[in-house]
């Protein structure tokens, strides 16, 4: 939602800026079992972290 919430407000610095986050995390919670999702949910929420920070 907060990416979502960057993109539809035009806050993001260029249209694809979080097309590979977006994928990256839309895959490995789509496919849990094949992804290692439960490791995987660390570095989702630092990454995600680091988007919210850009924008404090």
């Amino acid at each position: 939602m907060v990416v979502s919430y960057i993109h539809a407000k035009g806050l993001q610095y260029s249209e694809t800026e979080y097309d590979e986050f977006l994928c990256k995390y839309d895959t490995i919670f789509r496919y849990p079992d094949e992804n290692d999702a439960k490791n995987e949910v660390r570095n989702y929420i630092d990454e995600l972290s680091a988007i919210v920070d850009k924008y404090l």
